[in-house]
C-alpha cells in the first residue's frame, strides 16, 4: 500500500501565512490542503448548553463564535504524494519563514473500509437487532433484524438518541392492526423501518428536509426487501400532505427544532409520541411545551444514555 506525506503549519489570524496554500500546490505539487481553525468540541465549549442545527444558527451566535476565534490557532495541513515534494516545501518554509516543520508519513487508508469499522450490530432487545447492511453472513439471536446503510452519516443506531428511541419503541404496543406511524426527521429511516420490521402491516410515513435522507431511506428499504410503495416519503414542499393523526410519532431531532415543530407534532399524534435529540436537562422545557399544547399528553418514560435522553409521551 502506498504512503503519503504531510506537514502541519500553525498560525493565528493576526500572523497568517498568506497564499501558502497556492504556493504549496503550484510550486511543490501539493495534492491537497486542509485548513481549519476549530473543531466541534471547541464550538460546543463556546456555545455551552445551546445546540443548533446547521441552517438554524442565529447570525449573532455566529458573530459570537467568530469573535472568540480571533486569537485561535489556524492549522493548515499540506499533503504530498512524495517525500521529496514534502521536504522541498519544508525547506521553503524554513528559508522564508524561519520555521522548521516535520514531515510526517502515513499509509494510504481504504477510507470506505475504515468508515465501516465504526459501525457494528446493535442489540436492542430479543425482538430487534440493527445490523449494518454489509454484514452479509451475520447470525443474529434476535427475532427481527433490520439492515441499515447510513448513507451520508444518517445513522445506524450507534448514536445514543437513536438507540434510546428504539428502546422506547420496545415498550409500545406495536402489534396492533392498522397501525400508522410518522418518522419525522427520518434520516436513514431507521426508526420507521424498525417499526415496519416489527409489524409489517404498519403504514409508515417518512419526513426529512434533505432529499439525500429520503434517498438513503429508499436504499434501506431495498436492503430489507420492503416495498417502497407502502411508505410515504415527504419533503418540506409537500409537508402539507401530512394531515392525518398517527398512532406513533418519532421525532429524533434537536431541541430547538422540537420546539419549533411542536404544534405540528402534537397535532400529528393520536397515541404515542417519542421525542429525542435532547441533551440531559433540555427535556423538561420540551415536555412542558408539548403538554401545554395538549394537556392529555402524559409523560410515560424518560430514558438516558451518557449526555442524551429520549422522552415517551402518550395521549390518554
Amino acid at each position: 500500500m502506498k504512503n503519503y506525506f504531510y506537514l502541519i503549519v500553525e498560525s493565528t489570524k493576526e500572523n497568517a501565512f498568506e497564499e501558502l496554500d497556492s504556493i504549496a500546490v503550484s510550486q511543490f505539487g501539493s495534492t491537497g490542503v486542509q485548513e481549519y481553525s476549530i473543531d466541534e468540541a471547541r464550538v460546543d465549549e463556546i456555545l455551552g448548553d445551546r445546540s443548533y442545527s446547521g441552517g438554524d444558527i442565529p447570525i449573532e451566535v455566529l458573530d459570537e463564535v467568530e469573535q472568540v476565534l480571533q486569537n485561535e490557532k489556524i492549522t493548515q495541513k499540506f499533503y504530498f504524494a512524495t517525500r521529496g515534494e514534502a521536504i522541498g516545501f519544508s525547506e521553503f518554509l524554513k528559508d522564508n519563514f524561519a520555521i522548521t516543520i516535520e514531515v510526517h508519513e502515513e499509509k494510504v487508508k481504504d477510507w470506505n473500509e475504515k468508515w465501516k469499522e465504526s459501525f457494528s450490530p446493535i442489540h436492542i432487545s430479543q425482538k430487534l437487532e440493527i445490523v449494518p447492511s454489509w454484514y452479509e453472513d451475520y447470525q443474529s439471536e434476535s427475532e427481527n433484524v433490520l439492515k441499515i446503510y447510513p448513507g451520508m452519516g444518517f445513522g445506524t443506531g450507534t448514536h445514543e438518541t437513536t438507540y434510546l428511541c428504539l428502546k422506547l419503541l420496545m415498550d409500545i404496543n406495536y402489534n396492533s392492526e392498522d397501525l400508522s406511524s410518522l418518522d419525522f426527521g427520518c434520516g436513514s429511516g431507521i426508526l420507521g423501518l424498525a417499526l415496519k420490521r416489527l409489524n409489517q402491516s404498519t403504514q409508515i410515513d417518512l419526513y426529512d428536509i434533505d432529499q439525500e435522507a429520503l434517498d438513503n431511506c429508499l436504499q434501506n428499504l431495498g436492503f430489507n426487501n420492503m416495498d417502497a410503495e407502502s411508505f410515504g416519503l415527504y419533503l418540506p414542499d409537500n409537508k402539507i400532505k401530512i394531515s392525518k393523526k398517527y398512532d406513533i410519532v418519532f421525532a429524533n431531532i434537536l431541541k430547538n427544532i422540537l420546539l419549533e415543530e411542536s404544534h405540528f407534532l402534537v397535532n400529528s399524534v393520536s397515541s404515542d409520541l417519542i421525542l429525542s435529540g435532547l441533551l440531559n436537562g433540555q427535556e423538561q422545557e420540551v415536555i412542558a411545551e408539548y403538554q401545554k399544547l395538549n394537556p392529555k399528553l402524559e409523560l410515560v418514560n424518560i430514558l438516558r444514555k451518557n449526555d442524551w435522553c429520549a422522552v415517551h409521551m402518550k395521549i390518554k
